[in-house]
């Protein structure tokens, strides 16, 4: 991804390869989401829940010209929560599968607005993943936390754990009421204090119904170490109420995965540096993308920064050995130039 990034013969060959090479970019993906679902099982213990994560991120790309005759295909405005503002982007839709923090890319889908929803998105990528004997748990944030779609976890026999708004509405037995109203009552709660990696929470569980009859778990939560505010409290929902409010928290930490996933793409594997206008070209730079991220973390065994890091010295060593057996055998540096193509 390094050299597609950095090759100065981008336009001449590398935009071929994805426009117009021979390959079978489908039967590829089909190919990589079995081997994730393989490794997935095969990294973790039949007693472990599998996790299914999520979530989006964008891409900023440079508003066209009015005039411009080939603009950037599947481009639109999107909210960057960073900015807190929408700018030019693509958005991708991505679902990562994994198991006690090793999570691979599954599926990534970039949203357009005029022909489906990200939750219809959503849908799709879940119903791509085949079904097995363990549980599996989703984890959202609070925006995929939609009835519709936890409605069709549930039709798949999954578990659902994610962020709630705070206007979501409980259904107790006095009277329906946001969860925010609900969290500075001190009746129907049961409190504790929770603890998740380095962090404490003061917790408050509901065991009940959401307005649309989903039926589950939310737990408000307000760090130990914060003066009691509105702003600080932040609400999850879980269908699985047999779970304690310290497993909830814990499994929705691993959530933290796609964005960890996003950041180490963005920033070594250049999730956001593709210079293509085709939208199918697009898709096939992702999926190679894709395919880069598993390879290095299957092939080495390791996180994905560590694997990348000696996938990095490894091609710099050979590159060297290259460079220097052809030295032994009298090729001139102007050949080597020519064949490097830096000349």
């Amino acid at each position: 991804m390094t050299l597609l990034r950095n090759s100065s013969f981008w336009h001449r060959h590398l935009t071929r390869f994805f426009q117009y090479g021979q390959w079978n970019d489908q039967g590829v993906q089909r190919k990589l989401q079995r081997s994730i679902y393989q490794q997935v099982q095969q990294m973790s213990s039949s007693e472990d829940p599998l996790m299914v994560i999520i979530d989006d991120s964008i891409c900023p790309k440079t508003k066209p010209s009015s005039q411009a005759l080939e603009p950037t295909e599947g481009a639109s405005y999107h909210l960057d929560h960073k900015q807190g503002k929408p700018i030019y982007a693509h958005q991708w839709v991505t679902t990562m599968k994994g198991a006690r923090g090793s999570f691979l890319p599954f599926a990534m889908t970039p949203y357009v607005k005029e022909e489906y929803s990200k939750l219809d998105m959503a849908r799709d990528h879940m119903d791509q993943i085949p079904d097995g004997t363990r549980d599996v748990y989703l984890l959202t944030d609070s925006w995929y936390a939609a009835t519709s779609l936890m409605d069709h976890i549930q039709e798949r026999g999954w578990h659902f754990i994610g962020g709630l708004k705070s206007n979501r509405v409980l259904l107790n037995d006095r009277v329906p009421q946001p969860v925010r109203e609900w969290a500075q009552q001190k009746e129907d709660q049961t409190s504790c204090i929770v603890t998740v990696g380095d962090a404490s929470y003061y917790v408050h569980r509901y065991d009940g119904a959401l307005k649309g009859g989903l039926q589950g778990t939310v737990l408000a939560c307000q760090p130990t170490n914060t003066e009691p505010s509105e702003s600080s409290v932040r609400y999850f929902f879980s269908t699985d109420s047999s779970l304690t409010a310290q497993k909830i928290l814990l499994f929705y930490a691993e959530r933290w995965n796609i964005e960890t996933f996003f950041q180490e793409t963005k920033d070594k594997l250049y999730m956001g540096d593709y210079r293509l206008r085709s939208l199918f070209a697009i898709k096939r730079y992702m999926l190679v993308l894709q395919l880069a991220y598993t390879f290095i973390v299957q092939h080495y065994q390791q996180g994905f920064s560590t694997g990348y890091w000696r996938a990095n010295k490894e091609r710099r060593r050979s590159l060297l050995l290259y460079v220097y057996q052809k030295a032994q055998k009298g090729v001139s540096l102007q050949s080597l130039e020519k064949e490097l193509m830096i000349a």
